[in-house]
């Protein structure tokens, strides 16, 4: 079994180093195609949510169903969010399911891209090392199990996509397209101003 999942993580390591190898533009094509052939599952971080004081966007005594105690998507996340819907729109991209984690910055998100969701627990942030693992195992089992002729999307935070893919450090509205083995066909970043912090 050790020897299995070693010869996984080492396939999945490598399909990663190919894909890191290419240029921003060729994984942003490769991924247009993946997606326009179905099938496929997206990993989208949330749209941009500077984390700042002074605008006062970040987790305060969180809610979960209370935006006001979160960090939440602004004014640029809520454009950015729009520009992803018209991305998929516009590209003739057949989105089938979405499921986002309860956070407010995942569902505003897809609210804002023009999708219908689904919410997941799973998908969401955790400190709790064992909890994570338990979180990874449902994630993976979900994108194993798709069978849609549509593209899945997954929206969720950088800290389940890093581990997921070692190496890949997914900017705020990027998009990593992957198969149901995990195999990353694509990145499509979507474009915002970091500057703008309201």
């Amino acid at each position: 079994m050790k020897k299995l999942l070693g010869i996984v993580f080492l396939s999945l390591l490598l399909t990663i180093t190919i894909a890191q190898s290419k240029t921003r533009q060729e994984l942003h094509n490769d991924g247009v195609i993946a997606l326009k052939e179905g099938g496929k599952i997206i990993y989208l971080r949330h749209a941009y949510a500077p984390r700042t004081v002074e605008n006062g966007n970040y987790d305060k005594n969180y809610k979960e169903k209370k935006c006001s105690t979160q960090r939440d998507i602004l004014s640029e996340g809520i454009k950015q969010s729009e520009y992803i819907g018209k991305f998929i729109l516009e590209n003739g991209i057949n989105i089938e399911k979405v499921i986002v984690s309860p956070t407010c910055r995942t569902y505003k998100t897809a609210k804002h891209a023009g999708w219908e969701y689904t919410v997941n627990k799973d998908l969401q942030n955790t400190s709790k090392k064992k909890l994570q693992e338990k979180r990874f195992k449902k994630i993976n089992k979900i994108v194993s199990k798709w069978k849609g002729k549509g593209n899945l999307v997954l929206v969720t935070h950088f800290m389940i996509i890093n581990p997921s893919f070692p190496g890949i450090k997914a900017d705020s509205g990027e998009m990593i397209i992957v198969n149901n083995d995990m195999k990353v066909l694509g990145r499509i970043r979507s474009p915002y101003n970091i500057t703008i912090k309201d």
